[in-house]
């Protein structure tokens, strides 16, 4: 295993006990579950996982990352065991048969029309999600592109959609997890620019 450890590595974790929040916060009836980190384990959310930039993205695929979401998830449980709790994933959507997602309580999958797993909106309108954080033509691309590349052919991009929703269902339903969703739909890193005509 590589990048973070649980066992007084770099990232150790150590949640505060019941005892420790004052009594009047009473705020663990306000949650509905914990997502651990999102979008895991993608960089940006879970640097921590990794030694240098150019090392290459963890699939979920490889049985040392499905042990180390276990052994993460086990340190609050024992603290909140009446919590769910869960990792939200937003890539590898369609390659979820080789993935253990068995110490997940529910599957948090964030399914976007736009993602290179599902179509290729982003690459025919000329947006580059990863160049985005730093260079603003990509959204100039997407604010000129999007909405008339998207009206040209609206079944298709519904049908991409779609044909994702239903794996997420497939993949809810074989491992028995229930299936919740906070983003989604359409396009990633939406952005309202001033005068942008999004339709």
């Amino acid at each position: 295993m590589q990048g973070a450890q649980l066992d007084g590595g770099p990232f150790q974790l150590v949640p505060p006990g019941p005892d420790q929040l004052p009594p009047e916060a009473q705020l663990l009836d306000c949650v509905l579950y914990v997502d651990f980190t999102n979008e895991f384990p993608l960089r940006g959310w879970a640097d921590f996982m990794y030694v240098g930039r150019d090392e290459p993205l963890f699939s979920r695929s490889e049985p040392w990352l499905a042990q180390w979401m276990a052994a993460a998830l086990a340190v609050p449980r024992r603290e909140y065991p009446g919590l769910g709790y869960t990792f939200s994933f937003c890539n590898e959507l369609g390659q979820w048969q080789q993935q253990d997602v068995g110490a997940l309580d529910l599957l948090e999958l964030h399914i976007w029309m736009s993602l290179d797993e599902v179509s290729d909106f982003d690459q025919r309108v000329g947006y580059d999600i990863a160049a985005s954080y730093f260079d603003p033509t990509q959204y100039a691309n997407l604010i000129a592109n999007g909405e008339q590349e998207y009206r040209s052919a609206p079944s298709h991009w519904q049908e991409a959609l779609l044909r994702a929703i239903d794996d997420a269902a497939q993949w809810s339903r074989a491992s028995g997890k229930p299936l919740v969703t906070t983003e989604a739909w359409a396009v990633v890193n939406y952005k309202d620019f001033p005068m942008a005509d999004w339709g």
